[in-house]
């Protein structure tokens, strides 16, 4: 299977995503990766006509567990979530997750862990849930 053509569409998907996750004209709440709990990747939530950049955060490229490998193609992309006024994504570069303004996309705090985070958190009842690659789930306040 070549995945050099997809992993360029997958990014790019990605980004689509995130900017429509972000545009504060209709946005909805996305607390887990693709949504919900079902992975859907849907929303009744309808998009404005147009688009429009609100805000750029540059994150650092992320670092794949297997480089080169088609086994596992989860952690190609940062995967952001979003609840009320606030982002969070886990990085695998710094082992952080980082929680942005969705409004202006200012750092608001970083959390670091042990090891690479390589999924998305996950965001229940005010807290975030994520795990890393040092074994530990954390239980983070979302505020």
């Amino acid at each position: 299977m070549n995945l050099g053509h997809r992993i360029p569409r997958l990014r790019s998907i990605s980004v689509f995503f995130t900017i429509c996750l972000l545009t504060p004209i209709a946005r909805a709440d996305w607390p887990a990766f693709r949504h919900d709990a079902e992975r859907t990747g849907y929303t009744p939530e309808a998009l404005p006509a147009k688009l429009s950049l609100q805000w750029v955060h540059h994150a650092a490229k992320p670092q794949p567990a297997w480089p080169r490998s088609s086994r596992m193609m989860f952690d190609f992309a940062h995967q952001p979530i979003s609840v009320g006024d606030m982002v969070w994504f886990g990085s695998s570069v710094d082992g952080a997750v980082h929680a942005l303004e969705a409004a202006t996309g200012k750092r608001k705090w970083i959390f670091y862990t042990q090891s690479p985070i390589r999924f998305a958190p996950v965001y229940w009842e005010s807290n975030l849930f994520v795990g890393s690659d040092d074994g530990y789930l954390y239980c983070l306040e979302a505020a």
